[in-house]
Parts: structure tokens; sequence; C-alpha cells
């Protein structure tokens, strides 16, 4: 039987705060240990998603985790961390998908962010992941 795994964490209502350790984060430890879980249940995907997951300091060893255990690696990020070096090591890990918030023109997309630049920045991230 397969079934999808959800493991839930609300986005920060400002995205400026993504990343800030609220208590309720999984830590490195417990982020692996999950990986293990999921391994051993058969879960086939992983999807990191929120407004930025590549803002946790241990982002690429749980990807590099995740791919060790074959399991399928899928990124929705709002592209603010997405520099060219980021998405040269994306590509390397072999990731699955790499989507990226852009909520319409650069007004818009800014004042959903509440980031006069958010705009700027997801450009940015797309044109890292295409050159990767």
């Amino acid at each position: 039987d397969e079934s999808p795994v959800v493991i839930w964490h609300p986005c920060a209502p400002d995205p400026s705060t993504a990343g800030t350790d609220t208590g309720t984060e999984l830590d490195t430890t417990e982020a692996l240990a999950l990986l293990e879980q999921l391994h051993l249940a058969r879960v086939r995907s992983l999807i990191l998603s929120g407004s930025d997951p590549m803002a946790r300091s241990d982002f690429f060893k749980i990807i590099a985790r995740a791919r060790e255990l074959d399991l399928n690696v899928l990124l929705s990020t709002d592209g603010s961390r997405l520099t060219g070096m980021n998405a040269v090591k994306l590509a390397a890990y072999g990731l699955d998908y790499v989507g990226i918030q852009i909520d319409g023109l650069q007004y818009t997309h800014n004042h959903v962010q509440r980031s006069r630049h958010a705009y700027q920045r997801a450009l940015r991230g797309l044109r890292a992941a295409r050159n990767a």
C-alpha cells in the first residue's frame, strides 16, 4: 500500500522570519532520523517546501542523506537563497524538481512576500537554477 506522508509546518506569515527557529523545528539529528523512518516506510519522495527551506543550515546535509536513501527530492522555494553556487550543488544531488514561487508581477510579488527585493531575488534564483 503506497500512501503519501505529509509533514506540515506552517510558513512564517512574515517571510523575513523564514529560517527562524521557533522551537518546533526538527533539529539535524531529528530530521535525519525522520528520513530513515520515511525510507523504512517506503516513502519514495520528499518535498522540501515553505518560504525558503534553504534557510536551514543543514539543508544540504538533509538532501545528501535523502538521496543516499534513494528518495526523490523535490524543492519548492522562494528562490532567495538559490545562488549560482547553490544551484550547482542542487544539480549535483540530482533533485527531481525545483520550483520557485512567484506570486505575480514585481509589485504583487514584493507585496505578498513583504520585501521590496523579493521579486528580483526570485528571478535571480530562477536564472541560477536554469543555468545549473
